[in-house]
């Protein structure tokens, strides 16, 4: 998708730290550090590793959302506009993931399960973000439009609390006989909290909120902020996994405020805009599946699946770099296939 401020604001160092979130998520779906250390695994991969999630939503916020909110009788027809895309790409890689799907046996058995994994779980493992971003936008905009920004903050706030206590800190929970039914009845419905009702919003109106509203913090405080933060929620990732408490583990207490003062501190720094990072980031996360699957299956002919099922960082590594070649040759090819597309339709409209 397409910044709105990001050209003409150089917001660089948000470009470029997109890269190193489609990295983190990559490792959380290989754990490079699973032949080497649990213990490090869960810190760096499943601790670390989940900010990059909310980052790219908070991206969306500030940049997109923000500009949704900006003129109120244009603002349904940006988030339609918004919406038909994501809607569009989300279609397109599911039929690119169809056979994989097929062939793994993870297609869905019933109606129920078909619509279960479009609107919520994602029709390929990593492809939750597409119906979680669709979703969450809508909500977060129809929040923003008629609550305003103080409590449609409130509202996400309160929706990831619920969340909350249905992912990392379920544990804490489940044996409340109410409360275990009412999740229960939830995960009927959509298989983690982590979704576009639950997770999303508070992410994306953190994002917005940014856009508009300036924060007085020193640098000095931001970078404690951020540094205690993350200190604090490690300490959670920690505890949450010690007394046995997750039943997932992407939503954390302190992750909104560890997001809060690394994405202020990113945008602070003053770097010109870096565009072609926004497209390989995008198709790095769409396409390093197909990757790790390619890997894993030349691993099996090539009689090298126990070495990289042992050596967990190599095959990381590996999956970076293929996932970053067919990401530079996609966006390549989609930058053609757009020209070519424009140039058609001119001809056309003559």
């Amino acid at each position: 998708m397409k910044d709105m401020k990001g050209e003409e604001n150089g917001f660089g160092m948000l470009d470029i730290f997109r890269l190193a979130a489609a990295g983190l998520i990559v490792a959380i779906h290989t754990g490079p550090f699973s032949g080497i250390s649990e213990k490090a695994d869960l810190i760096v991969t499943y601790g670390i590793g989940r900010i990059a999630v909310p980052f790219f939503l908070m991206v969306t916020g500030y940049f997109v959302l923000s500009h949704m909110l900006e003129t109120e009788n244009e603002g349904g027809e940006r988030l339609w506009r918004m919406e038909k895309h994501l809607i569009k790409m989300y279609l397109l890689i599911t039929l690119l993931y169809l056979p994989v799907s097929w062939y793994s046996g993870n297609l869905p058995k019933s109606v129920g399960g078909v619509f279960k994994q479009l609107l919520f779980d994602g029709t390929f493992y990593h492809l939750w973000y597409l119906p979680g971003a669709i979703i969450g936008i809508a909500v977060s905009y129809l929040m923003l439009r008629y609550c305003g920004m103080q409590k449609a903050g409130m509202i996400a706030a309160l929706l990831y609390l619920v969340g909350l206590f249905g992912d990392s800190y379920y544990g804490a929970v489940e044996q409340i006989p109410p409360l275990r039914g009412f999740y229960e009845l939830l995960f009927q419905g959509s298989s983690y909290t982590r979704n576009g009702v639950f997770f999303a919003p508070l992410f994306l109106i953190l994002g917005a909120a940014l856009a508009v509203c300036p924060t007085l913090l020193t640098k000095f405080s931001v970078c404690f902020g951020f540094l205690a933060s993350l200190a604090a929620m490690l300490i959670e990732v920690e505890m949450t996994d010690q007394l046995g408490w997750q039943r997932h583990n992407s939503m954390y207490l302190f992750l909104p405020l560890v997001m809060f003062f690394l994405f202020v501190g990113l945008s602070w720094i003053p770097l010109r805009a870096f565009p072609v990072c926004r497209s390989i980031s995008m198709w790095i996360y769409l396409l390093h599946p197909l990757c790790i699957v390619l890997l894993r299956g030349l691993g099996g002919i090539l009689g090298q699946k126990e070495f990289l099922a042992k050596y967990t960082l190599i095959f990381y590594l590996l999956v970076c770099l293929l996932s970053a070649a067919a990401a530079v040759l996609a966006a390549f090819l989609s930058e053609k296939c757009k020209a070519l597309w424009n140039v058609r339709k001119q001809r056309i409209s003559i």
